[in-house]
């Protein structure tokens, strides 16, 4: 066993920031460092026919306020919305309602992220209209990629779902040009 000095108190990014997870700085957050984790982590901690990314439901959420008209705003914060589990990982939903503590940090680091990468925090209608769209997505992924129906309802969608595995470089690639794209609105 390895018994040295190692400093445990942050983690190295893929562009070679030293990211504290408890003490978050937004000079050591990128969109390269969060399309790259985001494009490498797996929907549903892996429980589903392909490896679907977390990226891939972003950029789903995205296109999909595209098709319903939204604003760029909306867009972008859809495409963001799962931003700071580039960063501490995605933990599934029936354990992340138990978890207080981690929502509370999860949405304190969430805003530290949107805020270094120059994006406007939401106002309650807004976070109710992504929180819809999130949800919708979650439906019709797991319908798609599990044969799970999650809700009695079937919610509108107005975009189509790949059902096929996407490199993890052509999803981060889209991601990026997606944020980039938004952002010049």
């Amino acid at each position: 066993m390895f018994e040295g000095n190692l400093d445990r108190s942050y983690v190295t990014t893929y562009y070679k920031r030293k990211f504290n997870p408890t003490r978050a700085v937004e000079k050591d957050i990128t969109i390269g460092d969060v399309a790259h984790a985001l494009s490498l982590i797996c929907r549903a901690n892996g429980h589903l026919k392909i490896f679907f990314s977390v990226a891939q439901h972003s950029i789903n959420c995205a296109l999909e306020a595209k098709e319903r008209g939204l604003s760029t705003k909306i867009q972008l914060q859809c495409l963001l919305h799962d931003a700071s589990e580039a960063y501490i990982g995605d933990v599934i939903t029936p354990l992340k309602i138990q978890l207080n503590a981690y929502k509370e940090y999860e949405n304190a680091l969430q805003a530290t992220v949107l805020k270094a990468l120059g994006v406007d925090s939401l106002n309650k209608a807004d976070e109710k209209v992504i929180k819809e769209i999130d949800s919708c997505m979650l439906y019709h992924e797991f319908k798609l990629l599990h044969g799970e129906l999650l809700f009695k309802k079937e919610p509108e969608i107005h975009i189509s779902i790949n059902e096929n595995e996407v490199p993890h470089n052509e999803v981060e690639a889209q991601f990026i040009q997606i944020y980039r794209e938004l952002k010049t609105y």
